[in-house]
């Protein structure tokens, strides 16, 4: 209280200089002007904290801080949703060809490679002392293992939300981890009227939809929060949606794409059409917003952020 109360009254003082709180102005400006250029490369997480809190980006990008963490036993909910991703990855690796689709015929042996997926990314976190197992480990990760059991069932069913949502013909996973702004891949280029700003991150899963000649792209990212809001989406604050379908629209466009010519290469196709996306969460197993709905389509119990809300979102980006 001391503190607020010396600094309002600074804040209100006709002696406060000129620029008291710019960061723009000397002796900061070197440190932000990074940032601010069109070729500094933003995550779409970082731009995610951006939006929570714009001062823990500044203190982790700019001053290089790290947040100090207790140390711990066991998995807290960070690791928890690492551990949950990579059970996920090496499960769908497995359904990545149309002779393999994620269907109900396949539902059985996806739960089955789950469980020994899950076994090998449990011991490995174990063994690289990324995980200290607590008394409530055993426990712990049964729980884990039935969130994600109760996820693919419902995603290899014949009700999965994604066919209940983007259309129900055959549906893989075309990739698993797709990368874009590292060291290998192009960064995506956003331009919102004169601004200009690169992204880079990771899309946990893109599934490709038979849909006559045309291949549906639907973006899958797995969250471990329960509730997302539209109004949250279209407001901004979760902006990984949006950029990952706008970053794979890109992709698409371009029909000399490495990504475009490579992953379709062997099946007959007239047209591809990214169709959108969806939030799913890996502790209640239900989508929690969906990215541009095929028309027609009734989406019940999930929060809809329509394909005309992806301009609104990326202007709040470069805003």
């Amino acid at each position: 209280e001391r503190a607020r109360y010396s600094l309002a009254k600074t804040w209100q003082s006709s002696r406060h200089p000129e620029h008291f709180g710019d960061l723009t102005a000397d002796p900061f400006h070197d440190l932000t002007l990074k940032v601010t250029r069109p070729e500094y490369l933003w995550s779409a997480s970082t731009i995610t904290s951006l939006v929570a809190s714009a001062y823990r980006v500044f203190a982790n990008k700019l001053l290089r801080l790290d947040e100090l963490e207790d140390p711990a036993e066991g998995a807290d909910r960070q690791l928890e949703g690492s551990l949950m991703h990579r059970i996920l990855e090496g499960t769908y690796k497995h359904f990545q060809s149309p002779d393999r689709p994620i269907a109900p015929e396949n539902k059985d042996e996806a739960l089955s490679i789950l469980i020994r997926v899950a076994d090998e990314v449990f011991d490995n976190a174990i063994d690289s002392r990324e995980l200290v197992p607590s008394p409530i480990w055993p426990q712990q990760k049964k729980v884990m293992v039935t969130y994600l059991s109760v996820l693919v069932s419902s995603d290899f069913s014949a009700d999965s939300p994604v066919a209940r949502v983007f259309g129900s013909g055959k549906r893989w996973a075309v990739v698993v981890e797709k990368h874009f702004g590292d060291e290998e891949h192009r960064p995506m280029v956003f331009r919102v009227d004169e601004t200009e700003f690169r992204v880079t991150g990771t899309i946990d899963r893109i599934d490709c939809i038979e849909d006559g000649g045309t291949l549906r792209l639907v973006v899958i990212d797995y969250k471990s929060s329960s509730s997302i809001a539209a109004a949250d989406v279209r407001a901004g604050k979760y902006p990984q949606l949006v950029l990952y379908t706008a970053a794979l629209r890109q992709l698409m466009d371009d029909r000399r794409s490495p990504e475009r010519t490579g992953w379709f290469a062997r099946i007959p196709h007239t047209d591809i059409e990214v169709a959108g996306g969806l939030f799913w969460s890996g502790r209640t197993a239900k989508p929690l917003n969906v990215l541009g709905a095929a028309d027609g389509k009734k989406v019940a119990n999930e929060s809809v952020t329509s394909d005309s809300d992806e301009q609104q979102v990326l202007e709040l980006i470069a805003e």
